[in-house]
């Protein structure tokens, strides 16, 4: 029995000894001599009430504590849980502070005799647990803004690649004017985006021998003359080059620089080109870049 209890029966019997004294009568026998037969004396009665009174003091105070600690463990089961589910969404700060509380009082479940520390430490285990909440749905609220920017974002590049397969009655988006010849063919595509093509066998110096372009600024765009060797090559890499280096341009036009990416800006400009309805021409894109180019394609320059 821990000290707290014994204090608790201590404290008991000594009330009842009082009461016990306290309700004697007087006895006026005694007073004057009589001799009276010998009996159980009422402190003598009241010790042997002292285990059964013990009991009692034990039996609440183990009920107590069970009933603390029920209680506290359920909020350390809520508290794990929380720790699991609020990665990447709350503060390391935020979760660290709530482990610490969740550990404190699981340690109270196991170890502590007190009934009186478990419901302490329940209020601050939940003042920690209602901060990483709120956390979390501050995060949450600004995921879903996010997801619902990205979904205008589609909508309207899926809006302007419509628009550009109507453009220039269809040369835009791979069609074929009646008596064009591939050269005039990707020259068409180009002009649809207010860009002219040089041509040349080594644009910039490269793609000898193959087919490339390269873009240094204003309207002018630099494509090797493999481009339009056959109807094949016009209507296939070559229309993807035109289309990305153009795209190069439309980029400088509407944000300043064609860097958009920053280091990326070759695999941004590729994922432009796509939505202009082009096929790429190798560079790849990942998501953030597809990202970067559908917000350009809408009027929006957004750092990398």
């Amino acid at each position: 029995m821990g000290t707290k209890t014994l204090r608790y029966a201590a404290g008991v019997l000594c009330l009842a000894l009082a009461a016990t004294v306290a309700s004697l009568p007087v006895d006026t026998a005694a007073a004057v001599g009589v001799p009276l037969p010998a009996k159980e004396t009422s402190w003598t009665h009241a010790i042997s009430q002292l285990p059964e009174l013990t009991r009692e003091v034990e039996a609440r105070h183990v009920v107590a504590l069970a009933d603390a600690k029920t209680s506290l463990r359920a909020d350390v089961r809520t508290a794990d849980d929380l720790f699991d589910s609020s990665k990447g969404k709350a503060t390391d700060e935020s979760r660290r502070g709530l482990k610490v509380e969740s550990n404190r009082a699981y340690s109270l479940v196991i170890l502590s005799d007190d009934e009186m520390a478990p419901p302490i430490e329940r209020v601050q285990l939940k003042a920690a647990i209602e901060n990483v909440k709120g956390e979390v749905a501050a995060w949450e609220a600004a995921e879903a803004k996010r997801i619902a920017e990205e979904a205008r974002l589609a909508a309207t590049a899926a809006a302007s690649r419509q628009s550009v397969h109507r453009t220039s009655g269809g040369v835009a988006s791979g069609g074929v004017a009646s008596g064009q010849t591939p050269e005039q063919y990707l020259e068409g595509i180009a002009g649809a985006y207010g860009a002219s093509i040089s041509w040349s066998d080594a644009p910039c110096g490269h793609f000898a021998g193959s087919i490339g372009g390269c873009f240094q600024g204003g309207s002018t765009i630099y494509v090797s003359n493999a481009a339009y060797g056959s109807w094949t090559s016009a209507k296939g890499r070559g229309r993807n080059v035109v289309l990305h280096e153009a795209s190069h341009a439309i980029i400088q036009g509407k944000c300043g620089t064609v860097l958009l990416g920053g280091a990326r800006f070759e695999n941004v400009t590729d994922a432009y080109s796509v939505l202009l309805g082009g096929g790429g021409t190798g560079y790849g894109y990942n998501d953030n870049d597809m990202a970067l180019a559908s917000a350009a394609l809408g009027g929006q320059c957004l750092a990398g």
